[in-house]
């Protein structure tokens, strides 16, 4: 979603990235057919309810579910891994089409790993 100059708030698809770090975008929208070009700091990741998405980075990455909440600064996804609500940022996104696994590690410890309880 363009965020600053002539085309703010269109949504367009990112075809490529120049070598230069421009962006060239295919807009959609009837009027405009042709692709144009604009600067990284003009987009932002444009997300709708709905979308199923993957975290990339941040406390919750590799997690993927359904978003259920778009606001400016975040996203809430309903989880596919805990069935609960997850907040992120929406640079921390991307689309994505499988359901992730279940984690294997909590801490220092692995699944399946035994561990001795002590009494104390």
């Amino acid at each position: 979603r363009v965020v600053e100059g002539d085309l703010i708030n269109l949504t367009c698809t990112v075809l490529k990235v120049q070598q230069d770090g421009a962006l060239t975008c295919q807009p959609h929208h009837e009027s405009l057919r042709q692709a144009v070009e604009l600067k990284p700091s003009q987009v932002v990741k444009h997300f709708r309810m709905g979308d199923h998405c993957q975290v990339l980075r941040g406390q919750f990455a590799g997690e993927t579910g359904l978003i259920v909440k778009v606001e400016a600064e975040t996203v809430t996804l309903f989880s596919d891994l805990s069935k609960h609500e997850i907040q992120v940022r929406p640079a921390d996104l991307t689309e994505a089409t499988e359901v992730s696994a279940g984690r294997e590690t909590l801490g220092a410890y692995a699944l399946y790993e035994l561990v001795q309880l002590g009494l104390s």
